[in-house]
């Protein structure tokens, strides 16, 4: 047996790591264009570039790593399985559950690295992004405002100024998108136009804000989603600028805790939610503080666990006919990855708004996986016809022969 568990984890480590690294290629390109805009449009050096980057890997890799998981157990029992190798196990009295042991490590230890990464990884990498972005904005905005001239100053952010001399800014005029966080990047929810006879940048490296301050000035504010106008004068205001626009709040977010600073933040508001002089409006207020405190904890935690809860759907549905290809593996593990991210999103959608509790409504995804995967084991171990295992078998294979007359595969390829 100890040469079966070597065995099945070299089979799954080149697997994992070849879908780690493309996986983690695709989802930095999109932020690689993003940084590039910057080196060229905003002079950011390449060497805050790739800090960037590396602060923003830790991130990516949380939510790959189940994702890669689940595809590193699909592959290699798949591989077993085309080779005959699952039947001559099974020909020499090794049932499934033998093999379920070394699964469960390499998926333990994954679960263990995505664990690691969602308590205190991350919020290392958030909290040094933020002061890096910062002394790049610092540098940006002091290097000084080209006068009488249109700049895309801030994604969705346009700047324009008049004059500008010792005491700052003249005749300052901004455009804004303001778009919510789970909208499409297609349609912002308002356009904010600011017209100011002075201006000027506000630096705090304690809080690591930039802020531009406007004196003496209008905004002028089109609501789209409800066909709205309106126009506000002001005398003095601020507005925080970061290359994150999208960034909601100020101070330390929620992904820059880790679990030291969420569980002390969490029995604050619980102490101070039962205190009798609580304001209505503060206790609300408070009340969804903690909400999205749980839920954000709850995440980490429940998504964690999913590296485990997927490989028990990937032990049976990873067994296939030897005729099968590796194109098999490769569309089960996208569909099930995309199904266990969707159910995911819509529980903490829920518990978001308050209709589940974010306990059940994070850790319901990853129950009902694991039950259902340990009932496909069972009767995938007492080979019984299942009609969900059927069902994906045959959907797989028509679509490998779909792509393969297609592209012009020949048949026995694999």
């Amino acid at each position: 047996m100890r040469v079966l568990r070597r065995y099945l984890l070299t089979e799954m480590a080149g697997p994992f790591s070849l879908g780690l690294i493309l996986v983690l290629v695709l989802f930095l390109i999109q932020r690689i264009f993003l940084l590039t805009d910057w080196a060229m449009n905003r002079g950011v050096n390449l060497l805050d570039i790739l800090r960037l980057l590396l602060y923003l890997t830790p991130l990516i890799l949380f939510i790959i790593l189940p994702m890669v998981t689940l595809f590193a157990v699909l592959l290699a029992l798949g591989r077993l399985s085309s080779d005959s190798e699952i039947i001559a196990l099974k020909a020499s009295g090794i049932s499934l559950y033998r093999l379920l042991p070394p699964l469960m490590v390499f998926a333990g230890l994954a679960g263990a690295v995505t664990l690691s990464l969602a308590l205190e990884i991350i919020p290392l990498g958030q909290r040094k992004s933020r002061e890096l972005r910062f002394r790049i904005l610092q540098r940006y905005s002091e290097a000084g405002i080209p006068r009488r001239t249109f700049i895309d100053f801030l994604p969705r952010m346009v700047f324009y100024v008049r004059d500008r001399d010792a005491d700052g800014m003249k005749g300052v005029m901004i455009s804004q998108e303001i778009r919510e966080s789970d909208e499409s990047e297609a349609m912002p929810r308002e356009i904010r136009m600011a017209f100011a006879e002075a201006g000027r940048f506000i630096h705090d490296p304690q809080t690591l804000e930039n802020v531009l301050l406007l004196e003496n000035g209008s905004f002028h504010i089109r609501d789209l989603k409800r066909s709205l106008y309106q126009t506000v004068e002001f005398k003095e205001c601020r507005i925080r600028l970061d290359f994150d626009q999208d960034r909601h709040g100020e101070g330390i977010g929620l992904e820059e805790m880790d679990l030291y600073q969420l569980l002390t933040r969490k029995a604050e508001l619980q102490t101070s939610l039962k205190e009798p002089d609580l304001t209505k409006a503060a206790g609300k207020k408070q009340r969804k503080e903690l909400r999205e405190l749980r839920v954000h904890l709850h995440e980490k935690l429940a998504f964690a666990f999913g590296c485990l809860v997927l490989a028990f759907w990937a032990v049976p549905l990873g067994i296939q006919p030897p005729s099968s290809g590796r194109l098999r593996s490769v569309v089960l593990s996208a569909a099930l990855s995309a199904l266990y991210y969707y159910l995911l999103v819509l529980g903490k959608a829920l518990a978001l708004k308050g209709i589940l509790d974010p306990a059940a409504a994070l850790w319901l995804p990853n129950g009902l996986i694991l039950l259902s995967g340990i009932y496909l084991l069972d009767q995938k171990a007492r080979e019984r016809p299942v009609w969900i295992l059927s069902f994906l078998e045959d959907w797989t294979s028509r679509l490998e022969q779909r792509l393969r007359e297609r592209y012009g595969r020949p048949e026995d390829a694999s």
